[in-house]
């Protein structure tokens, strides 16, 4: 009943924690497709503002191509992130029904064991194929704890290594922090873009108020990124954008104000035409958006979601992995012994009484026997005859 218990409590335990690490791995797969995803949405937005444009397009002839470029790279990084949330989607299931179908072969084994030890002690023989069936059942189990004991230790050997020098850690060929550091110098460049384009929005908004004979800093639009050579990104709040600066999704905002009606129709100090002013304002949600996407990925690109998904396994669940693992099998070692001598208890005193009721069936046939024939006493007459007999014989 101890060894049962403790097995049983070893395998849920072990369930449990080993579905809790797999749904931080997933987590952070999910995340990686969703960051994609922003910054995705955000170029296509970007290309779908470049394309309606027709202002634009025979303004600048390479806006065209600069489009399509933005939407093939677009569509790329889109089905890179369908296929790492279809992986991790198929991961998922095919890791979740091993782990059940672990946890459910061993609560359904060791209950029945349990059940059926308790009824061959009370001399049920007809459960001993079903015993045997079960104790070799408990030694499988046994080796799959053994190994699943053994494959964690190695594998929070790994992450240990990896979480404290991935450089040298044998996951680096597995994780894709190798792959994902390519990005590095793109990223970098995007880092770049959008400091230029703030900086010339700011010179052309202190041309324009003043001209109108507003004062420069009226309109200024706050950078997300530090000044040359480094371009950290820098979120933005009051300390960084202190008023009136604003941030560059609210750019719409401020035009609106001297944008023209619709029919053309401009009020004073309204110069920008409506459509130039759609035009301000895809573009402005489109680089917020790719701005607001920008933490996450230069997290994902750094590989810093991933290091902390593994080092939050590596010190919440690798030992409570590897103590879940090691009570399963270490109790499943005493079980599956206790079984076997139990059987064999059980045989002795079946063949024991056996033997006895052998023995005394053979007791009483014997008892049992009709009693042997006397020998038969010749009468004096007879002996008087044969005694004639002889002496005519004589």
């Amino acid at each position: 009943v101890v060894a049962s218990g403790v097995a049983l409590g070893g395998s849920a335990n072990f369930h449990n924690r080993a579905k809790k690490a797999v749904d931080i791995i997933i987590h952070t797969a999910n995340n990686a497709s969703g960051t994609i995803y922003d910054v995705t949405s955000a170029m296509t937005g970007i290309a779908r503002t470049l394309k309606s444009s027709a202002e634009i397009s025979n303004r600048f002839p390479t806006a065209r191509a600069a489009s399509k470029f933005l939407s093939y790279v677009s569509r790329r990084m889109d089905r890179e992130a369908a296929n790492i949330e279809k992986e991790a989607r198929d991961n998922r299931r095919l890791i979740d029904v091993a782990v059940t179908i672990v946890y459910v072969i061993s609560v359904v084994a060791i209950s029945l064991n349990l059940a059926v030890a308790i009824a061959i002690s009370g001399m049920f023989l007809t459960l001993l194929p079903l015993f045997w069936s079960l104790i070799v059942l408990c030694w499988l189990l046994f080796g799959i704890y053994f190994f699943l004991h053994n494959f964690a230790n190695d594998t929070c050997r790994a992450l240990e290594t990896f979480d404290h020098n991935p450089q040298n850690s044998s996951l680096s060929s597995l994780v894709p922090c190798d792959d994902l550091a390519a990005a590095r110098p793109t990223l970098r460049r995007v880092r770049e873009g959008i400091y230029d384009l703030v900086s010339q929005l700011n010179v052309v908004a202190a041309n324009v108020t003043a001209a109108y004979g507003v004062p420069a800093n009226y309109i200024q639009v706050c950078n997300p990124f530090s000044p040359p050579p480094n371009y950290h990104y820098q979120p933005l709040d009051e300390f960084t954008c202190p008023p009136p600066a604003f941030p560059i999704g609210d750019i719409p905002k401020v035009v609106k104000l001297v944008t023209c009606s619709d029919d053309g129709t401009c009020g004073h100090q309204q110069f920008v035409s409506a459509a130039d002013y759609r035009l301000v304002e895809g573009y402005a949600s489109s680089i917020q958006s790719l701005v607001d996407a920008f933490p996450e990925m230069q997290s994902l690109v750094e590989c810093d979601s991933v290091k902390a998904s593994l080092s939050q396994i590596v010190h919440r669940h690798c030992q409570p992995l590897k103590k879940n693992a090691k009570m399963a099998w270490a109790s499943l070692v005493p079980l599956s012994v206790l079984d076997m001598a139990l059987l064999v208890l059980v045989l002795v005193i079946q063949r024991m009484a056996s033997l006895r009721t052998s023995g005394s069936v053979g007791t009483v046939a014997k008892d049992d026997a009709p009693p042997a024939p006397l020998p038969r006493r010749s009468s004096s007459l007879e002996l008087a005859g044969s005694g004639g007999h002889r002496d005519q014989l004589v």
